[in-house]
């Protein structure tokens, strides 16, 4: 009778091969132990991935010891009662630990069954599971569905649910049901031709029963329970172990018997081994802020943020500062944050902080930023000193002092770096929200071109008094620090190219120097680079090193005003909105 039921088994599973293998390093290593629902499982490391498993079937009590081929059993009864602490648990495919896995190897008596009914499953937000008294029965399935529920029919659902890592499904925390793939790569099909056995570590290819128990898994022939009848069969001749892959309607395995082994789909309702793998956390944690610039002057600190961190397995995680800010002193600093995980996973982030000295005008008396809006450091050099060759030279050494490059009227929000990506103009790009216009959605960091009418990066302000007024806000909130704004086109030029005190006297020493060229620009006490701009037609940088072009808050019909400078003159121009060009901020 056992020979006919195993040649009826055979000829229902369809076997697989390969003559592949994996290379990997380690051998049967017990890293640690974890107990799980009152069962102490070692922890084994694969001599043939590396990866980490549980070193026995889920619900055993004890490794297997022995073979069924070793000579010591002269039937499969004898290996069953000998080795039956090994075999643990039979799970239908997808379900909970909630009592229909159990088993009792001797008499081959286990927890009830009940025949196939869908009122004897849920979906509880996503969760299958059974309910009601007989919510711990194994579910016999003969005919359609062959399931033991109908709510998940591709299977989705419960590949989610057998592939958490929580602890909240069938596996330790930290451990979930591999996949066809991870099991396969262990067992029946490695990825490495050329790996050399070594049985001394279980580095062994299972193409038997016998190799599946010298495999450093060490699986045991513990049978399975069918899902048409809830009987068990084929104890000590036989091993079926799930994984959590599904195949169409069926749940896909691999199995082993005494003169062979493969993969396979099997019915759902089959009640299989399960052997868990650790979860290989590759996942950083997440901080709670992103990488960021921030301004302010000297003498007005801000609070720095409360960064923390979450992470996927371990929840929150400590974060490690390094860094820090002196707000009396004029600089760029950094903080950075940094985040580590137990499997070494590490997130970091950078705060800039931009400290802006504050200069008195010895023009005018007012004060301004040493420096354009968004650089880290106060010009060192003219262009026209005599240190740089050419313009390239120039750029290299002072670019760190040209500072950022904004389109007229726009706040800070990406679009003003000199690498920014760039979109084509579309009104949809922006919108106007209580009066202030910005760019929104994904691509609201990018430059916008608009080498046609209306030559502005937005068709939401015509006469530009919206953006005049956002960009003369002192509150912080537009893109000067806290008590200072973009200058008008008079302040601008008072400081520079048009004083209103025709007989005053330059004094280079102290900075009362009026801008005729670009040269001025650098010897004037607002010490102007030379950074050159973004062209509103294609995003192209141009004129670095040869010219500089500052912003002021003042539209003028459809564009807005500025002044400019090069190596030979200096003069205000009216410009197409749509432009990049610098900005320095005037104290209010």
């Amino acid at each position: 009778m056992l020979n006919i039921l195993k040649i009826l088994l055979g000829a229902m599973i369809v076997f697989y091969f390969s003559a592949c293998g994996s290379s990997s390093s380690g051998g049967i290593s017990n890293d640690s132990t974890i107990t799980h629902k009152g069962i102490t499982y070692g922890i084994v490391t694969s001599p043939i991935t590396g990866k980490k498993w549980l070193d026995r079937n889920l619900g055993a009590t004890q490794i297997c010891t022995k073979s069924r081929d070793d000579g010591n059993f002269s039937n499969d009864g004898e290996y069953v009662a000998d080795q039956k602490d090994c075999f643990g648990d039979l799970y239908q495919w997808g379900r909970l630990t909630d009592g229909h896995e159990k088993i009792n190897y001797i008499d081959q008596t286990q927890n009830q069954s009940i025949d196939y009914d869908p009122n004897l499953t849920i979906d509880d937000n996503g969760i299958i599971k059974t309910t009601g008294a007989d919510s711990d029965k194994f579910i016999i399935s003969p005919n359609n569905p062959w399931d033991w529920t109908d709510k998940d029919g591709n299977g989705s659902k419960r590949v989610t649910q057998w592939s958490k890592t929580d602890g909240t499904s069938i596996c330790p925390n930290g451990f979930r049901v591999p996949t066809i793939d991870e099991l396969k790569a262990e067992t029946i099909e490695w990825s490495d031709p050329t790996m050399i056995e070594d049985e001394s570590i279980g580095r062994v290819k299972v193409t038997n029963r016998d190799t599946a128990f010298k495999n450093f898994l060490k699986f045991p022939v513990s049978g399975f329970r069918s899902g048409s009848d809830a009987s068990l069969y084929v104890q000590g001749d036989s091993g079926r172990v799930w994984s959590s892959s599904p195949d169409g309607s069926n749940g896909h395995d691999i199995h082993f018997n005494d003169f062979n082994a493969g993969g396979n789909w099997n019915s759902r309702a089959h009640g299989f081994s399960v052997r868990c793998i650790k979860y290989l956390d590759t996942v950083p944690p997440v901080l709670s802020h992103s990488t960021q610039t921030f301004t302010t002057t000297v003498g007005t600190p801000l609070i720095l943020p409360t960064v923390t961190a979450t992470d996927n397995i371990d929840g929150n995680v400590n974060v490690v500062q390094n860094g820090s800010v002196d707000f009396d002193t004029a600089g760029t600093y950094t903080i950075t944050y940094t985040a580590t995980d137990s499997a070494g996973n590490s997130a970091s982030i950078t705060h800039t902080y931009i400290v802006y000295g504050i200069v008195t005008s010895p023009i005018t008396g007012k004060e301004w930023l040493d420096r354009n809006l968004g650089a880290t450091q106060v010009c060192t050099k003219s262009r026209d000193d005599g240190s740089f060759p050419d313009n390239d030279t120039y750029v290299a050494d002072q670019k760190d002092c040209f500072g950022d490059l904004y389109q007229w009227g726009r706040l800070t929000d990406g679009h003003e770096k000199r690498d920014s990506s760039s979109i084509d103009y579309d009104p949809s790009l922006t919108i106007e929200e209580n009066g202030i216009i910005k760019a929104t959605g994904a691509d609201s960091d990018k430059f916008i071109k608009s080498p046609n009418n209306p030559y502005d990066w937005t068709d939401k302000d015509g006469d530009g008094s919206k953006r005049k007024a956002v960009w003369e806000k002192t509150d912080g909130t537009s893109i000067c620090p806290v008590g200072f704004r973009v200058p008008t086109i008079d302040e601008l030029k008072a400081e520079t190219i048009e004083w209103s005190d025709p007989n005053m006297i330059e004094d280079e020493s102290i900075g009362k120097v009026k801008v005729t060229n670009r040269d001025t620009a650098f010897k004037n006490f607002l010490k102007f680079p030379v950074s050159g701009y973004r062209y509103y037609g294609d995003a192209s940088l141009g004129n670095l090193g040869h010219y500089g072009f500052v912003w002021s808050s003042s539209p003028n019909g459809s564009n807005g005003q500025s002044i400019h400078f090069n190596d030979s003159n200096a003069f205000d121009s009216s410009s197409k909105r749509a432009y990049v060009f610098s900005v320095r901020c005037l104290r209010d």
